[in-house]
């Protein structure tokens, strides 16, 4: 007899990715480089390209503090978390980790029955990403997965139709 599975987990990678970890590096060395051709620590040189070396300096501090941005979402993992479909207890649950704070951990719970259905989106745009979000009550809509995953669109399908499935709501 085949086993029946009760609890499906989908893990969420947060921001501890090789690509943020790369630009992490590359933001700091540039930075470093920029801060270096700032003229304040030298206050007794004056020349003539004071203006630009001014604005490469403030160019440097800047990649600075995103690299430190950057390397504290690392650190923190910032969304992660993962996606819970229960049909012992007959909810979804979807936890993601961010910023420290009192709303660090959200968590949020639905109910089978408060589900409408699961969703699709595909744009070709450079700023909409393709996704799969759970709709529920009045039309809100949750994203299932996170914006920066790159998935086709037949494991995109794919994924959505066995979350469908499981949870025995319609896909659109």
């Amino acid at each position: 007899m085949a086993e029946q599975i009760e609890i499906r987990r989908d893990w969420i990678i947060g921001t501890r990715k090789t690509d943020n970890y790369f630009w992490a590096v590359i933001l700091f060395i540039g930075g470093l480089g920029f801060v270096q051709s700032n003229p304040f620590p030298n206050a007794n040189e004056l020349d003539i390209a004071f203006s630009q070396k001014a604005v490469m300096g403030l160019y440097g501090y800047i990649a600075l503090y995103t690299c430190i941005y950057l390397v504290c979402s690392i650190f923190w993992n910032v969304g992660a978390g993962y996606n819970e479909y229960n049909k012992a207890a007959k909810t979804v649950r979807i936890v993601r980790w961010g910023f420290p704070g009192k709303n660090r951990r959200i968590d949020i719970e639905i109910p089978f029955s408060e589900i409408q259905s699961i969703s699709i989106q595909t744009t070709n745009s450079f700023f909409f990403q393709d996704g799969i979000t759970l709709q529920y009550e009045n039309g809100r809509k949750i994203p299932l997965l996170q914006p920066n995953q790159t998935l086709t669109l037949d494991e995109l399908e794919s994924y959505a139709t066995q979350i469908a499935y499981f949870i025995q709501v319609p896909l659109q």
